[in-house]
């Protein structure tokens, strides 16, 4: 009532009363204090009169939607910080997510309905990925929690989104393989929702307001034509409303250097309105087989989830590999180390300061008779996977491979998937599954202005214990190293140069 005493011709008679409000107040209990607010209440009633018209007048700041529990609301407000204007923000945000989603029984229902909504932003599809791992532990469970907290027929009658129906299908395959009835009745009400069909004609070139997504333009250019660019560019300015498309792309590059962040990181805001836009208007140009290629492109979370797994410790490898490169000795790092190092990465900030450094280490089995120092090439290497894909073995015959590396990108729910020992190689040296060990970590937090609050160290690894390995005569173990992204050594276990 403060600003009505200041407006308030009797203000010198207010005065007092305002003081000894001030001073009784807190001496008053709950209700002794709700008796005097109405009290006041009622008497600006009488000094202002009736107010009705003007009340009216401001009930389009009124909100009529149910009140929220506080947990929702909360729930909710982590669900917009997916697109805060910093990565460090929107990547915790999806990480406490997935921690709320199965901590918080309560939110589940919220969390299932905002991942299969039309809701725009990182958060849905975040949402998504938390289901999706979910799934992947427990299928049957999954679904039947789903099917208590949310209605599908009104899903699949409203859901118009290429990527989160792809990723609902799935859940509800994985779900029916594992022996869930009301999943095997759902299966055939979700596929019927694809039913796009692509005009065959000359693949379009990628706008320039889209070029945040080149990389993965190759790999589902295939899937476009100019009607479903057209489609994008209408839905694209439908969020952009009511700046066009060139303004908008400035005003998102303005607000990421105004948080100080690179306009080119991976995941930005602008690149979340592109994503979005390109789900809904690829819809009805897109057939189901094709839905399942457009999401897995366009994933933006990692499914086996390593944020669940990840410990808070340094690794000392990293120095010990960064030494062994300096000196030309790898003995201690590798050949004599007691824990052999199968696929190794670590992202590490720089003793100096220059900021960070990447470091790989791929073990390989070779022949024994392999020469030294024959200024060979490296191998081709075909078992692989990225961060945003499941670890899945290669049908191809590698023996030289001894695991599936991981080929790190950035991602929500952490990039660092470890690596998984390949059968040929676990047969051969005769190691049993227990004999594996995958871990990944993160340590440190940076305090300079450049890249503060990221990790100072983050990585994975899969290693087994030296004693574990029984090599056969015929073979020898080496290994390749990579620094940011380049090989700087490719040696045996007796410390030969393979290259």
């Amino acid at each position: 009532y403060a600003p009505l005493i200041e407006a308030e011709r009797y203000v010198p008679k207010w005065i007092p009363a305002h003081h000894l409000i001030g001073k009784v107040g807190p001496l008053l209990d709950e209700d002794e204090g709700s008796k005097l607010l109405d009290a006041v209440i009622n008497h600006v009633h009488l000094m202002v009169g009736d107010a009705q018209q003007e009340i009216q007048s401001f009930d389009f700041l009124a909100d009529d939607e149910t009140e929220l529990t506080p947990e929702v609301e909360f729930f909710r407000f982590i669900i917009w910080l997916c697109d805060h204007p910093q990565w460090l923000r929107r990547e915790r945000s999806a990480a406490m997510l997935l921690w709320l989603v199965e901590q918080v029984p309560k939110l589940f229902s919220e969390a299932v309905n905002t991942a299969f909504s039309m809701d725009d932003g990182y958060g849905p599809d975040v949402l998504c990925g938390v289901l999706d791992g979910i799934s992947i532990r427990d299928p049957v469970e999954l679904w039947d929690k789903l099917n208590l907290n949310f209605d599908l027929c009104k899903v699949t009658q409203e859901l118009r989104h290429v990527s989160r129906m792809a990723v609902l299908e799935r859940l509800s395959i994985r779900a029916d393989k594992a022996g869930s009835l009301s999943a095997k009745s759902s299966i055939e009400l979700i596929k019927a929702t694809f039913n796009g069909k692509q005009e065959i004609e000359a693949n379009p070139e990628l706008p320039i307001w889209a070029d945040r997504l080149r990389g993965l333009w190759s790999q589902i250019v295939d899937l476009i034509d100019s009607k479903s660019v057209a489609a994008w560019e209408r839905e694209l300015l439908r969020l952009c409303s009511t700046l066009n498309v060139a303004d908008a792309l400035a005003l998102e590059a303005a607000v990421s250097t105004s948080f100080c962040e690179s306009q080119n990181r991976p995941f930005n805001r602008w690149e979340s309105k592109l994503r979005y836009a390109l789900n809904i208007a690829l819809w009805p140009h897109i057939s189901r087989e094709d839905a399942k290629v457009v999401e897995s492109t366009l994933r933006i979370y990692n499914p086996s989830q390593p944020e669940r797994t990840v410990q808070g410790m340094s690794n000392s490898f990293t120095d010990k590999i960064k030494a062994a490169v300096m000196s030309g000795d790898y003995s201690a790092a590798l050949g004599l180390n007691a824990t052999s190092m199968l696929n190794y990465h670590d992202t590490a900030i720089n003793s100096n300061g220059g900021g960070a450094s990447h470091v790989e280490v791929l073990c390989l089995l070779m022949p024994s008779s392999q020469p030294r120092g024959t200024g060979g090439f490296a191998p081709h290497l075909d078992q692989s996977f990225l961060s945003s894909e499941l670890p899945v073995v290669k049908t191809i015959m590698t023996p030289f491979e001894t695991c599936c590396r991981l080929m790190p990108e950035v991602v929500f729910f952490n990039p660092y998937t470890p690596a998984i020992p390949l059968a040929f190689f676990q047969k051969l040296v005769g190691a049993n599954d227990s004999d594996f060990v995958r871990d990944n970590w993160r340590y440190g937090r940076r305090n300079e202005v450049v890249g503060f609050g990221h990790p100072e160290r983050a990585g994975c690894a899969l290693s087994i214990p030296r004693k574990a390995l029984k090599v056969p005569h015929r073979f020898k173990l080496a290994w390749l190293i990579w620094i940011d992204s380049k090989i700087v050594a490719f040696v045996d276990e007796q410390n030969n140069r393979l290259m």
